[in-house]
């Protein structure tokens, strides 16, 4: 039964059918989804399910966090390539891709860092889906892909290395140990 509220007049009497009424506005109102959990309770062997997506943004607050070693690291990717005299401007695939792999169950923070871009950075990016990425924290889901690109213009040679790194060890396995 759904609760609605009573409006009180000054002086009336509370019937145990009023309260009655109160009690379960209350029980009902007491739902399991707008609880905050606290995880030191003893559960019972009882668990919490149908949990589509856990995620925090500390990966955006401390983007500084994942080390830049080879311990954390799960990607490394990069290429060189020299172009003809003349072409059609735009961006263009170079080196190898990364797709962050399905079994990694739920979105988080990577870090991306861009370790060579030569001649010109401006000319030379990495994508997510698409979509150009800056070095840092950047956020995931299983599906993502990840590939370095060059801008055809006046210079001939392109050379970009980038790598992803964990923020735990391992987020997920690595692709290529190096």
């Amino acid at each position: 039964m759904a609760y609605t509220a009573k409006t009180w007049a000054t002086n009336e009497v509370i019937t145990s059918t009023a309260l009655n009424n109160l009690e379960t506005g209350a029980e009902e109102a007491y739902l399991m989804s707008e609880q905050v959990i606290d995880a030191d309770k003893d559960w019972n062997d009882k668990a919490i399910t149908n949990v589509k997506k856990i995620s925090s943004t500390v990966g955006a607050v401390l983007s500084g966090a994942a080390p830049i070693n080879a311990a954390y690291r799960i990607a490394s990717e990069g290429g060189t390539i020299t172009t003809p005299d003349s072409g059609i401007s735009g961006w263009y695939n170079l080196g190898g891709s990364y797709t962050i792999p399905s079994n990694y169950g739920y979105g988080g923070y990577v870090r991306l860092a861009i370790t060579t871009a030569t001649p010109n950075p401006a000319n030379l990016r990495v994508i997510k889906n698409g979509v150009a990425v800056d070095a840092g924290a950047v956020s995931v889901d299983p599906g993502d892909v990840f590939q370095g690109q060059y801008n055809f213009a006046i210079e001939k040679t392109f050379t970009i290395a980038w790598a992803l790194y964990a923020y735990e060890t391992p987020l997920f396995p690595p692709r290529n140990v190096v």
